[in-house]
């Protein structure tokens, strides 16, 4: 059985920024165990992090986002892209701002954890 990855979202680059605990543990988990987690693009732009896989927001992911985004009626591309990309790899994604993803990860099938 693979384990799955993370991503991160703006929330859990902001619990990082502000040095919560309980984000640098699940971090330093994550990379002992060999796993990279991965930040998409548009996070990145909200806020920065070190040792982590950018994912670019390139035009096949822009497009299923804005597919996506339709589909679900939610207007914000990077939360989007965060569940889009987690779905893609079988990621978890790692959120503060559990509200704001919740429901479209459910939807799509992408596991969240909330620190």
């Amino acid at each position: 059985m693979n384990r799955a990855g993370l991503t991160y979202d703006t929330g859990a680059l902001v619990a990082a920024e502000r040095n919560e605990d309980g984000i640098w543990r699940l971090h330093r988990t994550a990379v002992r165990r060999g796993t990279q987690p991965v930040v998409p693009a548009g996070v990145l732009a909200q806020a920065c992090f070190a040792h982590c896989d950018i994912e670019p927001l390139d035009e096949r992911l822009a497009r299923q986002v804005g597919v996506i985004c339709h589909q679900h009626a939610v207007a914000d591309v990077v939360d989007v892209s965060v569940v889009a990309g987690a779905l893609r790899r079988g990621d978890e994604i790692v959120t503060r701002d559990i509200r704001d993803v919740m429901s479209l990860a459910r939807a799509m099938g992408v596991r969240v954890r909330s620190i």
